[in-house]
């Protein structure tokens, strides 16, 4: 298929500009969906739950923010919706929009024939898309539009960079938005991307005119998000802009053309005169996602700012098959729904409770030559007759087969977003919370927070972070657990049930007393020697607190290269671990600062405080590691467990004692 005329600029490659891959999605690569415990079951895709995050984000601070301002100037507002539309076009309107949204260029620089695979992937697409099929009428194609209804729209004058849809749809880790919001138009721009299968997001706003830009009250834009590829020996950045063409790039289309290009590509105009046209409309081609499965991400993600029954967060999802689809607050989930109510004990902590129900507040924390901050009220609830502790026959009920039980607390700020729900290796019984942050240390714990805004980073110390909000965050990390730890303290494990009882002693007793010998498990030898030179040992930390250090040195075994042929080295993977016992069982770990002598070991991977690193040994190179703790409270037991084995090439077997 031939474009007729041009729609969009594409980007060249110059040596004399600074530029970036456009396949920006790229930077949410390594960021994952944390579902952890039962959240696990039923979890919505990650593209899904990047989506509802990151572009729900964006809008519901607009929607903030502007019901703010009309507050402060005592003007009264339609309240404030998103809408979520799923259509698929065929016949003779899907060519039309085809053409009016210039897609036969993007299938152009696609290229053909063989070439189509390579490029795919080095573009930053995974085939099952619609270019292969732009002129078959009789293949739908797929538009996902979201909707803002009363919102503030993005303002700003584009050739001064002050306006919101150049921040929203082209700048890279900027931000126009104010103390206090959720995130920045930089990132969130990657979860409206990631639902396209094309890359492909248009952007038609309504504002009111701001100073510098006067006269201009609507704006449309489009972007493509590809990576580096070539057409015609031509090299391209992968961006691309729908819009005014303006010199070798492009600006967006204005007021009147606005309206015009947004109903020839199916968006419903807006009237700047109305208030609930204020807003902004996002059109996204070919999209990854399911409407069942963005309302489980919404509900999951985003029930806390549902709870205001004014100013609450309101959502209305519209199927292909024109099913209207409205996420609530998750209150007959089962799974949900214990974290909802402790959400309303953090908020309310005169509701009346029960036994199984604690309101508490963590306090004040005064860093040391610091301010004293508010943390903020916490909300904790268990059920010792359910879940608290899961057995067989629950999850053959409740769907919980093979699930890693934990104790988890949501933790909520200003935005009402949930930023993580956060895990607690405590054993059972497994209790159920929600904190909410203090309105005072909103914005310092904004600023703790990843690309991903899924946790706030007690380690963190970068430029532009005020220095005491990772202490905060720790502060409140450790307070929590502290809380968790004592509420479990109330709950005795109910008595095991006739038949499962297990007594591997006694079984082992019953065997020698019917004359067999003991079972004696014959373990492998070690294929890395590991030696400590200075043996884990505590020193004090603040307060009562703790700090535990350790120096421990790796080698590989003697005996491993006998059984290795012509290698002058091999691959060695090291695991490091310092993990609280709860009852003689591992618990959470704790985190380690880590400095290693060799250089060739990388740390490949810190999750969960679990840190694995990856390097190369010869016969005669140690790796020594000094490791030093983060602090932690003096009740509580630690055990260093440092692990260590050749991983490439793989060692042949070699049974013990020989």
């Amino acid at each position: 298929m031939t474009a007729k005329a041009d729609k969009w600029v594409w980007s060249a490659e110059s040596p004399l500009k600074d530029e970036v891959d456009g396949s920006i999605v790229r930077f949410f690569k390594a960021e994952g969906v944390k579902a952890p415990g039962v959240l696990a079951i039923g979890a919505p895709p990650d593209a899904t739950t990047l989506f509802a995050r990151e572009a729900i984000q964006n809008s519901w601070d607009a929607a903030r923010e502007w019901q703010s301002d009309c507050a402060k100037n005592k003007r009264q507002i339609p309240p404030s919706w998103i809408e979520f539309v799923f259509s698929a076009v065929t016949g003779k309107e899907k060519l039309a929009l085809v053409e009016e949204l210039g897609l036969a260029e993007h299938e152009s620089h696609l290229g053909s024939g063989k070439d189509r695979g390579p490029n795919r992937s080095r573009i930053g697409l995974f085939g099952g898309d619609c270019l292969d099929q732009l002129n078959d009428p009789d293949k739908p194609l797929k538009i996902l539009k979201m909707i803002e209804h009363s919102s503030l729209g993005m303002p700003g004058s584009f050739m001064a960079s002050e306006s919101r849809m150049m921040f929203a749809l082209v700048r890279v880790g900027y931000t126009l938005k104010k103390t206090g919001a959720g995130g920045s138009f930089g990132y969130g721009k990657a979860g409206l991307i990631s639902s396209s299968r094309v890359r492909v997001v248009c952007a038609y706003s309504c504002f009111e005119s701001a100073v510098g830009d006067e006269g201009i009250t609507r704006r449309l834009m489009g972007a493509t998000y590809w990576g580096h590829h070539k057409m015609n020996g031509k090299n391209y950045t992968g961006w691309a802009r729908f819009g005014a063409k303006e010199g070798d790039s492009a600006k967006p289309y204005e007021n009147d053309v606005a309206d015009s290009i947004a109903q020839k590509i199916g968006i419903s105009t807006r009237d700047p005169k109305k208030l609930d046209d204020m807003g902004s409309t996002f059109l996204i081609v070919d999209p990854t996602i399911e409407a069942h499965e963005l309302k489980n991400a919404i509900e999951r993600n985003w029930w806390p700012a549902m709870m205001d029954d004014t100013n609450g967060l309101r959502i209305r999802i519209t199927d292909f098959d024109g099913t209207v689809i409205t996420p609530s607050v998750p209150k007959n989930d089962p799974h949900l729904r214990p974290f909802v109510r402790a959400y309303e004990l953090a908020s309310r902590p005169s509701d009346a409770q029960t036994d199984h129900e604690r309101a508490i507040s963590l306090g004040t924390y005064t860093p040391h030559g610091a301010s004293t901050y508010t943390l903020g009220n916490v909300g904790l609830v268990a059920d010792p007759g359910g879940w608290s502790f899961p057995t067989t026959d629950d999850a053959d009920t409740s769907g919980a087969k093979n699930v890693d039980h934990c104790s988890m607390v949501a933790l909520v700020r200003g935005p009402r977003m949930i930023v993580e729900y956060h895990e607690f290796r405590l054993g059972m019984p497994y209790v159920r919370g929600c904190f909410i942050a203090d309105s005072s240390i909103d914005d310092l714990l904004r600023q703790t927070e990843p690309k991903a805004h899924d946790k706030w980073d007690e380690r963190i110390s970068e430029a532009g972070i005020h220095e005491d909000a990772p202490k905060i965050a720790w502060a409140i990390y450790f307070r929590l657990r502290e809380q968790v730890k004592a509420f479990k303290q109330n709950f005795a494990p109910p008595p095991p049930r006739p038949g499962e009882m297990n007594l591997p002693v006694l079984d082992e007793l019953s065997r020698l007393m019917k004359g067999k010998k003991p079972v004696i498990p014959e373990g492998e030898p070690r294929t890395v020697s590991i030696r400590f030179l200075e043996l884990p040992n505590v020193s004090p930390g603040r307060g009562n607190n703790l700090r535990c250090k350790s120096v421990v040195e790796f080698q590989v075994d003697s005996w491993v290269w006998d059984e290795l042929d012509d290698v002058d080295s091999v691959e060695v993977t090291i695991q490091l671990g310092l993990a609280v016992m709860e009852d003689e069982s591992v618990g959470e770990r704790i985190s380690l600062d880590i400095k290693s002598s060799n250089k060739n070991f990388v740390c490949t991977s810190s999750d969960k405080n679990r840190f694995v690193y990856k390097g190369t040994l010869s016969s005669s190179e140690v790796a020594k590691f000094e490791i030093n703790s983060e602090q932690y409270s003096s009740d509580w037991s630690v055990k260093f467990t440092p692990i260590a084995t050749v991983t490439n090439p793989e060692v042949p077997k070699k049974k013990a004692g020989k």
